[in-house]
């Protein structure tokens, strides 16, 4: 199995172009790979005061073009996590897991919000930690500071999950949030 780690500048308030570019990228990789994993909230950046018009939905236009590039080149994405909105009105840290066929396979929901990035103020923390199946293989997804707590890898790893993602970016420190 060929894995594309793909890293970009994610370019705080300028959604349009953290998407075309990272769009981009997973077209240009997934013609040599089986598997892309996006980084943590590639389409925003870190500029968290802004979610509420920036936010994607499972519906939003990001994931159908993803999903398309997944079912075009037969190569299975991880999209990072995007700030998505969910039924309940909340926004959460959200990764998607999409198949070979284009299919969302699953949605993560990051449950462990990291405080000193004030993300409690931003996010809603999710509860789905469930390990799913991505072309054949047992997986499981967390994000970013989800790693600090073994107990969620462990849980997953009792499901039996053989692949655990985990998204991150870390962004400096700023006064924009």
């Amino acid at each position: 199995m060929k894995i594309a780690l793909l890293q970009l500048e994610v370019l705080e308030k300028n959604k349009a172009a953290n998407v075309a570019h990272g769009l981009q990228l997973a077209a240009e990789a997934a013609k040599k790979h089986d598997l892309l994993v996006l980084p943590e909230v590639w389409t925003t950046g870190y500029s968290l005061g802004h979610l509420e018009q920036e936010a994607e939905t499972p519906a939003s236009p990001v994931l159908a073009q993803l999903a398309e590039i997944a079912r075009n080149e037969q190569c299975a994405i991880l999209a990072g996590s995007v700030p998505m909105r969910h039924a309940d009105g909340k926004i959460y840290n959200t990764s998607a897991a999409i198949n070979k066929n284009g299919e969302i396979v699953n949605l993560y929901d990051k449950v462990h919000l990291f405080g000193l990035f004030h993300e409690e103020d931003f996010f809603a923390p999710g509860n789905n930690f469930q390990a799913f199946t991505l072309d054949g293989l047992c997986c499981g997804s967390t994000i970013c500071y989800d790693l600090r707590f073994p107990e969620l890898f462990r849980h997953l790893a009792l499901q039996g999950a053989q692949l655990i993602f985990c998204p991150a970016e870390w962004p400096e420190a700023r006064g924009d949030i």
